[in-house]
C-alpha cells in the first residue's frame, strides 16, 4: 500500500514538474516572441524614419537645384544683353559655375542618398564631362590610384568645384584659339593621410610674370579660396611643354571605406 502511494506521489511530482517546466518554457517563448515583435516594430519604424528623412533631403536638394537653375538663367540673360565683352565673359563664367554646382548637387545628393561618395570616380567623371562639353577635341586621360577615399557629399562638392576651376582654367589659358593638346588628371594619395590632385597639360605654358601670390584671374582666386577651405596647399610647375597645377590636402574626415 505504501509502495503504491509512493508511486502515485512520484507520478504526481513528475507530472507537476513537467507542467511547471512546460509553463516556464511557454513563458520564455512568449517573452522571446514579444521581444522579436518589438524589435521588428522598432526596425520598421526606424526604416520609415530613414525613408522620410531621405525624401526630405531629396526634396530640399531638388529645390536648391531649381533655385540655382533659375539663377544661372538670369545670369545668362544678363550676359546676352551686355554690350561689354569683359562683363559678358564674366557673367557667362558665373553662369557656368552655378550650373556646375547644380549638377554636382544632383549627381551626389540624388545618386548618393546616404551622403557618402567615392571621391576619385566622382572627380574623374566630372573632369571628363567638363572637357567633353567645353573642348571635346582635347585628349583627356586620368591616372587614378585604387585607394579612393570615401567622403561626405558636402566635401566632395568642394573638391568638385576645385577640379572644375582647374580644368576650366586649363582649357581657357593653356589651349587658346583652338590649340590642340592633352589634359591629364592625376588623383592619388602620396601618404595615407594626404590627398593630391594634379592637372597637367601640354599647352602654352604660364604667361610671363605669372605668380601664384597674385592671382590675375577670378578662376585662380576661386582655386585659392577652395584650397584654403580644404586646408590644402597649391603650387604650379612649368614644364618644358605645358604646366602642372598641384593641390594637396589633409584627408580630414575622409575615410577609405563606405
Amino acid at each position: 500500500m505504501m509502495t503504491r502511494t509512493a508511486e502515485h506521489v512520484n507520478t504526481a511530482l513528475h507530472v507537476g514538474l513537467s507542467l511547471l517546466l512546460t509553463g516556464a518554457l511557454g513563458v520564455l517563448v512568449q517573452k522571446r516572441r514579444n521581444r522579436e515583435r518589438a524589435s521588428l516594430e522598432d526596425s520598421r519604424a526606424h526604416e520609415l524614419q530613414l525613408r522620410q528623412k531621405d525624401l526630405l533631403i531629396r526634396e530640399v536638394h531638388h529645390r536648391v537645384a531649381n533655385q540655382m537653375g533659375l539663377t544661372a538663367a538670369l545670369l545668362h540673360l544678363q550676359a546676352a544683353r551686355s554690350m561689354h565683352p569683359d562683363t559678358k565673359a564674366h557673367l557667362f563664367d558665373s553662369e557656368n559655375r552655378i550650373r556646375t554646382l547644380s549638377k554636382l548637387h544632383a549627381r551626389l545628393h540624388l545618386a548618393e542618398p546616404h551622403n557618402r561618395t567615392l571621391l576619385y570616380p566622382f572627380l574623374s567623371e566630372l573632369a571628363s564631362d567638363l572637357i567633353s562639353t567645353l573642348r571635346p577635341d582635347l585628349v583627356y586621360f586620368t591616372e587614378i590610384s585604387n585607394d579612393s577615399p570615401v567622403t561626405k557629399s558636402c566635401t566632395a562638392i568642394t573638391y568638385g568645384l576645385l577640379v572644375h576651376e582647374l580644368v576650366t582654367n586649363c582649357i581657357k589659358h593653356a589651349f587658346p584659339k583652338n590649340r590642340q593638346g592633352t589634359i591629364r588628371l592625376s588623383l592619388h594619395r602620396p601618404h595615407p593621410d594626404r590627398l593630391r590632385i594634379s592637372i597637367l597639360d601640354d599647352g602654352a605654358g604660364l604667361p610671363a610674370g605669372f605668380t601664384l601670390h597674385d592671382p590675375p584671374t577670378t578662376g585662380m582666386a576661386i582655386i585659392f579660396a577652395l584650397t584654403k577651405e580644404l586646408a590644402g596647399t597649391f603650387s604650379a610647375i612649368q614644364h618644358l611643354s605645358g604646366t602642372e597645377f598641384i593641390a594637396e590636402f589633409p584627408l580630414l574626415e575622409i575615410s577609405t571605406s563606405p
